[in-house]
């Protein structure tokens, strides 16, 4: 049967797989393309296991299951932590910055249009 699970020690040795980059939302999410091929695993799944130290079907395919769903537990529980603390004013305060960060590129390219007209 499968091998014990420790996070982030991947039990594969073979070469590296292919990665392909999909859009998800507005960021790019690199996910190897064999666990691509798992019905289920979608993209936020591959990118947790690849934290995980999962990287390849052989990876998946060698961890007991109780090990591996009490490592997404775990992961899943500090996710959970630091988003338990995240507040309204914070969220105002990133707002606000993200604002401002804007202006200034907009500052920038105004006063140089030759230089990073794609910004």
């Amino acid at each position: 049967s499968g091998q014990s699970f420790t996070p982030g020690q991947s039990p594969s040795t073979r070469v590296k797989p292919i990665v392909k980059t999909y859009l998800d939302g507005s960021r790019a999410v690199r996910t190897t393309s064999d666990l691509c091929m798992i019905d289920g695993l979608g993209i936020d799944h591959i990118e947790i296991l690849k934290k995980l130290g999962v990287n390849s079907i052989e990876d998946l395919a060698s961890i007991k299951p109780k090990n591996l769903a009490k490592g997404f537990r775990e992961y899943m529980k500090n996710i959970e932590d630091v988003l338990s603390v995240i507040t309204e004013e914070d969220v105002s305060n990133w707002v606000k910055t993200a604002r401002e960060l804007m202006e200034e590129r907009e500052k920038f390219r105004t006063n140089h249009p030759k230089r990073l007209n794609r910004i």
